[in-house]
């Protein structure tokens, strides 16, 4: 039961199955103190071109990373958005608005990660 939303200039997709895998993924860390708090510098063009979120268990997830190869890998499966540009977004749609009205070159993501979740590989990485 997927679907695709689109945003002004943002397309949306919903993918509950691997997602929401990933969110609960996340609901199950017993130690909150486990999870990591990391802020990511992306340009505002790769942010339009390569990242899609999207919204499970309440929470503002990274669902693709595309982004090409000078970039690196740079989110994990269960990411989570707390905030854009130090404002705290409540849903994607505000997300995505935050992004949309940056002014900055560079987007400021600060991301919540499970430590030791599955990366989400640039094309052509060394990593993978």
């Amino acid at each position: 039961m997927d679907s695709m939303i689109l945003i002004g200039p943002f397309q949306l997709d919903i993918f509950y199955d691997s997602v929401v895998s990933d969110v609960f993924s996340h609901s199950q860390v017993t130690d909150e103190t486990q999870l990591q708090n990391l802020d990511i510098f992306i340009p505002l063009a790769d942010i339009n071109s390569y990242l899609k979120l999207t919204e499970a268990a309440g929470q503002i997830c990274i669902s693709q990373w595309t982004g090409p190869c000078r970039l690196g890998c740079l989110f994990n499966h269960g990411d989570h958005i707390v905030a854009v540009n130090d404002l705290q977004p409540q849903n994607v749609e505000e997300a995505y608005f935050f992004i949309s009205r940056s002014t900055r070159k560079e987007v400021k993501l600060t991301v919540c990660r499970i430590p030791h979740s599955d990366i989400f590989h640039a094309k052509g990485c060394s990593c993978s």
